[in-house]
């Protein structure tokens, strides 16, 4: 199948073939007219070749998306499978060319109540720290608080 480019290559091999009697000289190279008209032989083949392969390629791609389609859904189910079968060992579900489930980021009312706890924490640390030199005020004869 010839294309519009192929056709313009396949010309000036042919002019070189038909006008060209002796050596040019071009690029400061010197080109018998043979050598000169190879190129452009060979970029036409290559252009001539592409088509067939890209329509291989193409149909190559809708078969391949055609099974792909009908595989999808066992693979969902079988994957889940794996999941529940096999928990989530990531060892395991590598093997099965799985990843392991990323973990999912904390809802606003887990982060609020995170955040209650700790203010907890430190108020009761803070208040542990201030009984202590309460206890060291103690008369002597009290016993001091731990």
């Amino acid at each position: 199948m010839s294309t519009k480019k192929s056709t313009k290559y396949r010309s000036l091999a042919a002019g070189i073939t038909k006008h060209l009697a002796s050596s040019i000289t071009l690029a400061n190279a010197a080109w018998a007219p043979g050598d000169l008209a190879k190129p452009f032989t060979s970029i036409a083949d290559a252009l001539d070749a592409a088509p067939p392969l890209r329509a291989a390629w193409l149909s190559s791609a809708r078969a391949a998306a055609t099974a792909e389609k009908k595989a999808h859904p066992v693979m969902v189910a079988f994957a889940e499978w794996v999941r529940v079968t096999f928990g989530k060992e990531p060892a395991v579900l590598q093997d099965f060319g799985l990843a392991a489930p990323a973990p999912r980021p904390a809802s606003a009312a887990t982060k609020a109540q995170a955040a209650v706890k700790a203010r907890a924490t430190r108020q009761h640390k803070q208040g542990t720290k201030a009984a202590a030199p309460a206890a060291a005020e103690a008369p002597a004869g009290t016993p001091a608080k731990s």
